[in-house]
């Protein structure tokens, strides 16, 4: 079989030919990474075993950054939006929808290229008002939103149980943010450290309790500030000498790009890379009073760690 390029495949959308097809929608949100629902592989195989239940069509199609085989799969928090607000003339206001994919979505069905969309549940394809005032339009122009998960009568009592659904998905979400938010300060109150630790430190995943040595990286930091009292070293000497002895920061993994936002799962694989330290970084490390083992608390004021030692 030929493969069919996007500009051809959206030529065909646009000529109406999946008129009376679907496209499923799967979301993982960055916020519950424990919760089942949460699996983007779990979610497609609901949703696939759902529409062959009910006979929905989705349609077969692969547009390269946004969907395999009619299903969109997007990792993004759903329950997070800015407070960009415009308003411009006639009465028309418009806000910045946060997930790339779900937009392109929208305006897809909003175009009637599509019959409409499924979705786990409610909270899988909006979890904020505004998002979710998107949805309402569409359904209310005709667009058919499928929920694996729930049916929502076309009346009154359908608006209720989406209100309901709605709601407490905002409110689990907000008492988990008040349950880490309370946490933290407890902890904070006990001089732990809740946050990363500098270079020189590990940091252990969930054992906050706890932020040991690098061993590595601290025979080279501790010897800094003994250096800078000499006063024949700078700081961008200092920063030349600690590269040559091989201090590096923490291996960490930057930001995606807008590109593997787009792609699939399973094609982005982004590694922890270690760079060479600058001037800024010893600069940090020479003022940090976390490395006289120091700790911020819940007021913000530096106190005596309970979850790491002093290095200098």
């Amino acid at each position: 079989m030929i493969e069919q390029s996007e500009k051809e495949i959206m030529k065909e959308i646009m000529s109406g030919k999946y008129r009376d097809f679907y496209l499923a929608y799967d979301r993982r949100s960055q916020d519950e990474p424990d919760n089942q629902k949460n699996s983007l592989s779990y979610q497609c195989k609901e949703n696939i075993k759902f529409a062959k239940g009910k006979k929905i069509l989705i349609a077969p199609i692969t547009i390269k950054g946004f969907c395999v085989n009619g299903v969109i799969s997007e990792s993004h928090s759903g329950f997070k939006e800015n407070d960009d607000l415009f308003i411009i003339k006639d009465g028309i206001a418009q806000f910045r929808i946060e997930r790339p994919k779900f937009q392109r979505l929208v305006e897809y069905l909003s175009k009637g290229y599509f019959k409409g969309a499924i979705s786990l549940c409610w909270d899988r394809i909006s979890r904020n008002d505004g998002d979710g005032t998107i949805v309402r339009k569409l359904m209310r122009r005709g667009v058919d939103f499928s929920f694996t998960w729930a049916t929502y009568d076309k009346s009154s009592s359908g608006e209720l149980h989406m209100d309901v659904d709605g709601m407490f998905a905002k409110h689990h979400s907000r008492v988990t943010s008040e349950k880490v938010k309370a946490a933290n300060k407890k902890l904070r109150g006990d001089h732990i450290c809740t946050y990363r630790a500098p270079i020189g430190y590990l940091n252990l995943g969930k054992k906050i309790h706890n932020k040991p040595f690098d061993s590595e990286r601290k025979k080279i930091i501790e010897q800094l500030p003994k250096m800078i009292i000499m006063g024949e070293w700078t700081l961008s000497t200092l920063a030349k000498w600690a590269n040559a002895q091989g201090l590096t920061t923490p291996p960490m993994r930057r930001r995606r790009t807008m590109e593997e936002m787009l792609a699939e799962e399973d094609e982005v694989k982004i590694d922890k890379v270690s760079r060479p330290v600058n001037v800024n970084t010893i600069h940090r490390i020479l003022t940090s009073r976390f490395y006289i083992g120091k700790v911020l608390d819940e007021n913000g004021q530096w106190v005596d760690s309970a979850s790491h030692e002093k290095m200098f």
